[in-house]
């Protein structure tokens, strides 16, 4: 293993602590700088401790800890693969592409090849919520997942990411 291996990029030690410490920041670095690393581990890492830390099921939010934005489409696909990947797995989250209903619906039990004969249970605050907003929404209330977080919490908590392009989200600014 190489020392790159193990120890942050430029870009990567720059942006934890200011993404760490709660406050916006925008990243611009060429292809391969690490990028994606550098704001997905400690917005995951954050949303993972509240969870542990909260005793109501409250997070501090009610739509989502943070948007991500990203110029494309495909972007958008990639950056939620990564942040599922750094969850620890399909196992470990919940996707909702599109607005439409999440891969995994919450509360489900999670098993790692879909079998039910043998499911593992995993404690929802180990879960991390990640969501693709689509296009043509004019109100949050028209993204399901912010809608079904608003109207019944205790059912469904809100998305921790959401990952959308600015042309998608900027309808409802």
């Amino acid at each position: 293993m190489s020392p790159s291996d193990v120890r942050p990029s430029a870009v990567q030690a720059a942006a934890y602590p200011t993404i760490a410490s709660g406050r916006d920041l925008t990243i611009g670095a060429e292809t391969g700088s690490g990028k994606t690393l550098a704001y997905l581990l400690p917005l995951i890492d954050d949303i993972l401790m509240r969870k542990q830390e909260s005793t109501d099921g409250y997070l501090g939010y009610d739509y989502a800890r943070a948007i991500i934005l990203v110029p494309n489409k495909e972007l958008a696909a990639q950056v939620v693969r990564m942040a599922s990947d750094l969850c620890g797995g399909r196992e470990r989250c919940v996707v909702w592409e599109g607005g439409s209903a999440p891969q995994v619906p919450f509360g489900t039990p999670l098993s790692d090849d879909g079998a039910d004969d043998e499911v593992n249970t995993v404690d929802a605050k180990e879960i991390v919520h990640l969501a693709v907003m689509p296009g043509g929404l004019k109100d949050p209330k028209d993204f399901r997942p912010f809608r079904m977080a608003l109207t019944d919490p205790n059912n469904n908590p809100p998305v921790d990411l959401v990952v959308t392009t600015p042309a998608s989200l900027g309808p409802m600014a």
